[in-house]
């Protein structure tokens, strides 16, 4: 993605962000088992939630940070946004 604030679809399942980005997931409710895969190869990448639905133990936000190409995959429950992995490439 390009440097600027995104808001996801249900058509976006793998995101390359590749300048210093944020992201918006879309409600997880009415979605359970949508799947996002977001790798971050430089920069830096925000993911929000919408509704103050919460992804996993990190709140309503999770920060990937520099070049290391982290990756963070996220799953809807129906509810909220389980984190199923976050890779930091550090």
């Amino acid at each position: 993605f390009p440097s600027h604030d995104n808001h996801l679809t249900g058509n976006d399942n793998y995101i390359k962000v590749t300048a210093t980005s944020t992201m918006t997931l879309p409600t997880a409710v009415g979605r359970t088992g949508q799947r996002y895969v977001i790798r971050c190869t430089s920069q830096t990448a925000t993911v929000n939630t919408t509704s103050s639905q919460a992804i996993d133990t990190y709140g309503t936000s999770v920060s990937l940070v520099g070049a290391n190409y982290n990756i963070l995959v996220v799953v809807s429950d129906g509810a909220n946004w389980i984190v199923e992995q976050y890779q930091c490439g550090c």
